[in-house]
């Protein structure tokens, strides 16, 4: 009876996936705007009507996603009484989900409480390359719309710092602190003991609260998952550009994918833009959309999957088509504030600058779909020599960026190396994983 309506809606959920929105990127415009909300100014009417066009995309993706995956959810979800919250906040990430299902779950349930606030951490997922926690806010009388996390720690029982490689977590400025938040640490070596402390510092507004939260946690090490590895060392050839893939490896959470670019190429590789596992009958496990994506450098990177984990495929690929990348000679661009000139540039496409608000504002030649995505510069060079590091990044219209930004900063022109830009190389690389 409803075929004619999911057709229509799953043609509407593909082309909104091709437009490659990023959901990590939405929600935290989407929660920015509503905590910023009565502060906004003129200025930032733009930016709101993206925000809010932005946030009817993801809701569209999202409904027209839930007719296939409604019947998997159910099942998941009444199969495990008490899991529905942590099953919602992850439902995007199939890694997670699988593990969820195949009961990595460990729940904890302690908590900590210093000034009228208490923080519970409700369970975990761990396995050897990182440890996901799931943990809310709860306050009989304090307002906590403005209280978020200002430092997040692992620690053992007795109080020391468990190295980490990496830390992302977010949502916390969600208004009334309803329901979980997640933190995924990236652990730099397997967790060795049962007793540990996740330890929180929390800030209200700008300001720091005194103390610390200590939570702490048993890991039943019989649901610590074991990471697979698999060696591909085969380096391939795209457009004359060298990309070689190291290794595979594939824990619950989450699949790592090692690779370096020759300096020796005569581009500069942004990004492996379309990376993914694909079996034989086209299932896909891509990018994660909302943590860590990726770490290394410009010449060493590894990214991060959705994980397979659990499944056990006849077949399965990795595989990527699209890549950013540019020209090493063309990763300078050059403008002038005062006059609002783009003095150099690769090319075309990036068309004009202004200072407007107290913001340097730059404009593609046109709407990118992928430049939602990416960040082109990290600091610029004034023409003294001086670097100025930048610390936010602002979004406005379809196809404007830019960042704070004074005429009175330093003297014109100033000078940017590209991080990235919406340039590509084309290839189809399949590569066997077993």
């Amino acid at each position: 009876m409803y075929e004619h309506e999911e057709k229509k809606l799953s043609e509407t959920k593909q082309e909104l996936q091709e437009a490659s929105i990023p959901h990590h990127r939405l929600d935290d415009a989407i929660l920015a705007g509503i905590r910023k909300g009565k502060r906004a100014s003129k200025k930032n009417q733009a930016a709101r009507a993206w925000v809010a066009s932005a946030a009817v995309v993801l809701i569209l993706v999202v409904f027209a996603g839930s007719l296939r995956m409604s019947t998997d959810f159910a099942r998941l979800v009444s199969g495990m009484p008490g899991m529905e919250k942590i099953v919602e906040l992850v439902r995007m990430d199939k890694g997670l989900l699988s593990s969820i299902e195949n009961d990595y779950v460990q729940k904890a349930g302690a908590s900590d409480e210093h000034h009228g606030i208490t923080i519970t951490l409700d369970s975990f997922i761990v396995d050897e390359e990182q440890l996901v926690l799931f943990y809310s806010f709860e306050s009989a009388d304090r307002a906590l719309e403005e209280v978020h996390s200002s430092r997040i720690d692992l620690q053992t029982e007795e109080g020391d710092k468990v190295p980490v490689t990496s830390l992302s977590y977010g949502g916390e400025d969600l208004e009334n602190k309803k329901g979980l938040y997640s933190a995924t640490i990236g652990l730099k070596q397997p967790l060795k003991e049962q007793d540990y402390q996740f330890v929180l510092h929390l800030e209200e507004g700008e300001k720091e609260l005194s103390g610390e939260w200590k939570i702490p946690f048993k890991v039943d090490r019989d649901k610590i998952g074991k990471t697979r590895t698999v060696r591909i060392d085969e380096t391939f050839t795209i457009e004359g550009q060298e990309i070689h893939v190291g290794e595979v490896r594939v824990a619950p959470t989450r699949t790592a994918v090692s690779f370096e670019f020759p300096q020796s190429n005569s581009m500069r590789i942004f990004n492996i833009e379309d990376l993914r596992l694909v079996d034989e009958h086209g299932e896909t496990w891509s990018k994660i959309s909302n943590g860590v994506v990726a770490s290394g450098d410009s010449d060493k990177i590894t990214y991060y999957l959705q994980s397979n984990y659990f499944e056990n495929p006849e077949e399965l690929y990795l595989a990527f088509d699209s890549i950013r990348a540019l020209d090493k000679d063309h990763l300078e661009v050059v403008v002038d504030p005062a006059e609002e000139k783009v003095l150099k540039a690769p090319d075309g496409r990036l068309a004009s600058v202004k200072v407007e608000d107290d913001v340097l504002l730059f404009a593609w030649d046109k709407y990118y779909r992928q430049a939602d995505e990416l960040n082109p510069f990290n600091s610029y060079v004034d023409a003294d020599g001086k670097k100025h590091d930048l610390s936010s990044f602002i979004m406005t219209g379809d196809h404007q960026f830019g960042f704070p930004y004074s005429k009175n900063d330093g003297p014109s022109p100033i000078t940017f190396e590209l991080k990235d830009y919406p340039s590509w190389i084309k290839g189809n690389i399949k590569i066997p994983l077993q």
